[in-house]
């Protein structure tokens, strides 16, 4: 038996690759069926992933119940595209298991939906036997459709139906009705199905019956039944040798006496009988005559269909908002005193039905009064007391009220089409239809012409050249309204580029980091849009909408041992990139991590140690792997037994990063492997000599002997006061440098001064010496930066000077050549700079201009700190009895709360997290005499801000007001 599924559903252009079919073997419910079995399957672009997949768990559950093999049943799979494919032939697969798995690997093709072309594929391989069918079985084809076709179908059909396939048609979608019921076998009440394709389990039994029906026995049937014929097929019985033939006879069940007879050669298993009474029972008998064997008659009764009931035909005309006009032909006489009903209500209530009765010679009517954009059930019943005519009901809209203009909207452009859709604004019923044409915006004289029917809302417009830019315009042709036109441009994508490259980085047991390659742009508006969800769960999926030139992202607040599913895409107007999705697992929470010391580093070795966590006797071991970082191929991996705290790493290369990774392996608990970076020493040279020349109050020179030769190479210049060595200056000098000028130095004052030689070749150890400049009177000693926010910080100087006229304060952020000034009275010694750039680094210069015309100048560099991270201040009050209050300001952006820590010297910290508009904190029991500190952290949405702390120092038996305060 053939089974021919042909799939007509229409959606996106998703490469469908469906769902898990069961391939456990289902118990056999007809297992003296016997036939072969194929499925005419569309794997064109049309079918959506969702259809495609529907229609293989549809044709899985049609097949469950049937016996797989030589003598049983055999499943084919062909597939509909632009060239028809076999997937696989009937005796490929001997078992439902097989056919199964076969099922659920299929893969979609794509292309173009010739269905006429893949059914005469179907007919010349089964004349020609290479689909390995057999000849003495009975040949059914099941065809589902949306009731679209891009060719032919009539002529192939109608072979195959010639060759004794019985044909079931399962519609999904509207179709055709008078051609499906002529491609159906008949009648078409028994052959011809209409189902949604969500709903197509609701038929799977009845269709699978009356397959079993045809297949179950070795028995005469009858097919394609009318009114005055039918067509009778049976197995191959005789062995068509020795000169057999059969026998057929059929008679009116009324009159058997009467009866024809037919003599068949042995070779043929069917015939058509015609010329028969409508509505009429007849007995058919077959008699297999053989001179080898003998065989049984074979009787069946076989009643043929009643003449067609005369249909009336409705017309709808004229159709406006408010009204549309019916007419049908003269079927009825006034005078016969015969007439027609008509019935005609909102389709969304029945319930309010309005009737109405017409004469028998009435041939049209005007419905008016209706509501706009509105559909109505309409019902004309004939009162005929000569003949029965079936009464027709149809659906009719009315029409929207008019619109000024079309709104032609384009969607899934790629490098070679594009989609255009458009609200339903015309109808085909009324002869309307759109006009639609097309060319390349460079070459207007090439123009395409389409004409579209009046119900048509969405094209695709293929086959054209990629990064070009069309012209499309779209016209509708109403004989009811006027529809302006509308013309856009559109332009195809470029040819694509390769995927984009997702890689994770950074995986703890709550966040991760994604990094990508930048292929976008911000200044194209283009952006990234990233979404990720919890892969085996049904939380909602988050969405972040990131900007072209970002290239990496932190996702936190994740669940700890947690896999997540991660998708990039990229939105561009000019290329097209394939999104790209990534499963990342998060850490599962440590329950203890291995501490790791390294020691004895030489230039070939060192040695790790670590605290004794395992047992020799249960079998525990130490997993060791390590390599050099630039060359993680290189691994060599150490079992180490569990009672080993200790290890020596030898043999190694000198000034080398080694990555080492130690793996506790415990059957009680779960240890965390503990990984480190460790270098290995360089070769030793001798130390570098830097001699100090040319000293002021506020340079000096250095000089050293030239070291370094290669291009890469460089020497690393520090510098800091004394006194404060945690604000250095950095300086990086070129390899072939020898001599440098340290100035902006403050008189009087001893500097230390590092110079680091960095080579890849050999080890030059750095030099450190100290240097003072000499002393001087004039001028501000010192500068003080603090206060700093998002936008400002204060600048303070000393000290007080009698003789200065007055202070010019220089700043502008680095790098760059902007400079502001700001004048000051000689009275102020601290001004406050704001509207300053958030995160950004700013020299300033605070110069005082004496009385006798002299300047001199002092230099500091300022940070201003990250926007919407700090609460804008924090205060500390003493309330006496060791008590403390903290009193903060807002901080910026939506501020979802705070978190206040305090660190306390002699207890337990503590850590409270409090509501946005709560701004102060009592703490109790501060110990006296110890050091305590406060700090207050906003907390956003998507992120937390950055800490604000003070420090408190109470001591004993003194005044809670006199306490110093010091600041972090």
């Amino acid at each position: 038996m053939i089974v021919c599924l042909a799939l007509y559903l229409h959606s996106l252009y998703l490469v469908a690759l469906g769902q898990t079919i069961p391939i456990s073997e289902p118990p056999s419910l007809a297992p003296d069926a016997e036939g072969d079995l194929l499925f005419l399957l569309d794997s064109s672009g049309s079918v959506s992933y969702h259809e495609f997949a529907k229609v293989k768990e549809f044709i899985g559950d049609l097949l469950g119940p049937f016996t797989f093999g030589p003598r049983d049943v055999q499943a084919s799979i062909v597939h509909i595209s632009t060239e028809p494919s076999l997937e696989f032939t009937f005796n490929q697969h001997g078992s439902g298991q097989e056919v199964q798995k076969a099922i659920q690997d299929i893969k979609q093709l794509m292309g173009d939906t010739n269905t006429g072309k893949a059914l005469s594929y179907v007919k010349e391989n089964l004349l020609a036997g290479t689909f390995g069918s057999r000849t003495d079985v009975p040949k059914v084809m099941v065809w589902v459709t949306d009731g679209l076709s891009t060719d032919d179908i009539s002529r192939p059909m109608q072979l195959l139906k010639d060759l004794g396939v019985t044909v079931f048609i399962v519609s999904t979608g509207g179709g055709n009705y008078l051609e499906l019921s002529e491609a159906a076998s008949q009648p078409s009440e028994t052959h011809l199905h209409f189902v949604d394709v969500d709903d197509l389990p609701i038929i799977t039994k009845e269709l699978r019956d009356s397959i079993i029906d045809l297949i179950r026995a070795k028995r005469l049937h009858a097919h394609d039944i009318t009114t005055t014929s039918f067509r009778l097929t049976w197995p191959m019985l005789l062995t068509q040798v020795r000169e057999e033939s059969y026998l057929l006879e059929y008679s009116l069940e009324s009159d058997v006496r009467r009866r024809t007879q037919k003599t068949l050669s042995a070779d043929q298993i069917g015939v058509f009988i015609g010329s028969l009474s409508p509505n009429t029972t007849y007995w058919v008998t077959l008699t297999p005559e053989s001179n080898v064997q003998y065989f049984h008659p074979q009787t069946i009764q076989v009643t043929t269909l009643p003449e067609p009931v005369q249909e009336i035909s409705l017309h709808v005309h004229n159709i406006t908002t408010t009204s549309f006009q019916l007419s049908w032909p003269a079927l009825l006489s006034q005078a016969k005193g015969e007439s027609y009903l008509l019935e005609y209500s909102l389709d969304s209530d029945r319930s309010r039905t309005v009737q109405k009765v017409l004469s028998g010679d009435q041939t049209s009517l005007v419905l008016g009064n209706l509501t706009p954009n509105t559909t109505y059930r309409v019902t004309l019943i004939p009162k005929s007391n000569g003949h029965l005519i079936r009464p027709q009901t149809m659906q009719i809209s009315t029409l929207p009220e008019p619109i000024q203009k079309i709104s032609l909207q384009v969607h899934d452009i790629a490098t070679t089409s594009f989609r255009l859709s458009w609200p339903a604004v015309l109808s085909q019923a009324k002869g309307e239809s759109y006009l639609l044409e097309y060319s390349l915006d460079s070459d207007r004289s090439r123009i395409i012409q389409e004409i579209l029917p009046g119900d048509q809302t969405g094209l695709v417009l293929g086959n054209l050249t990629p990064n070009s830019t069309y012209l499309v315009t779209l016209t509708p042709k109403s004989n009811v309204r006027l529809i302006r036109p509308q013309t856009i441009q559109v332009s195809t994508l470029p040819e694509p580029i390769q995927e984009l490259t997702l890689q994770v980085h950074d995986v703890t047991t709550t966040s991760f980091r994604v990094t990508w390659a930048k292929v976008l742009s911000p200044v194209k508006d283009e952006v990234y849009v990233l979404e990720y969800s919890v892969e085996s769960g049904a939380q909602e999926r988050i969405r972040k909408i990131l900007p072209g030139d970002q290239t990496t992202l932190v996702l936190g607040n994740l669940t700890p041992n947690t896999t997540y599913r991660v998708t990039l895409s990229p939105k561009s107007n000019l290329l097209f990139f394939r999104p790209q999705s990534i499963h990342v697992s998060t850490l599962p929470e440590p329950i203890q991590e291995i501490p790791v010391r390294v020691s004895d580093i030489t230039t070939s070795g060192f040695r790790l140690t670590w605290p004794h966590l395992l047992s020799a006797v249960n079998e525990d071991i130490y997993l060791l792997e390590y390599s050099p970082e630039s060359d993680i191929k290189r691994t060599i991996w150490k079992t180490l037994p569990g009672a080993q705290t200790s290890v020596v790493l030898d043999n190694l290369s000198p000034n080398t990063v080694y990555r080492v990774t130690l793996t506790p392996k415990f059957n009680v608990r779960y240890i965390q492997p503990k990984t480190l970076l460790v270098s290995t020493l360089p070769e030793p040279l001798k130390e570098l000599q830097v001699r100090v020349f040319d000293v002021t109050h506020t340079s000096f020179r250095l000089s050293w002997p030239r070291l370094l030769s290669l291009q890469q190479e460089r020497y690393i210049l520090e510098y800091s006061l004394e006194s404060d060595v945690r604000r250095s200056l950095r300086k990086s000098l070129p390899a072939s440098q020898t001599e440098v000028l340290v100035g902006n130095l403050s008189p009087s004052t001893t500097y230390r001064v590092t110079l680091t030689p960095e080579s890849n070749e050999h080890l030059i150890r750095p030099k450190t010496i100290q240097v003072s400049t000499l002393p001087e009177q004039l001028g501000p000693s010192q500068i003080l930066i603090s206060e700093p926010t998002s936008n400002s910080f204060r600048v303070s100087w000393g000290p007080h000077l009698d003789n200065v006229a007055g202070y010019e304060i220089q700043y502008g952020p680095l790098p760059s050549n902007t400079v502001y000034k700001v004048l000051l009275d000689s009275t102020i010694n601290s001004t406050v700079l704001e509207n300053l750039q958030p995160n950004t680094t700013y020299l300033v210069t605070v110069a005082a201009r004496f009385k006798d015309g002299r300047e001199k100048g002092l230099s500091a560099i300022a940070c201003t700190e990250e926007k919407d991270v700090k609460v804008s201040y924090l205060r500390l009050e003493d309330l006496g009895s060791d008590n403390l209050r903290a009193i903060w300001g807002s901080a910026d952006g939506n501020v979802q709360g705070y978190r206040v820590r305090c660190r306390r010297q002699a207890r337990k910290s503590s850590v409270v997290n409090v509501a946005p508009q709560t701004h102060s904190m009592v703490f109790k029991d501060m110990t006296s005499g110890s050091i305590n500190q406060i700090c207050v952290k906003p907390i956003y949405k998507d992120r937390t801000g950055k800490d604000l702390c003070r420090r408190f120092h109470t001591h004993p038996a003194t005044p809670a007001e006199v306490y110093p305060r010091l600041r972090t």
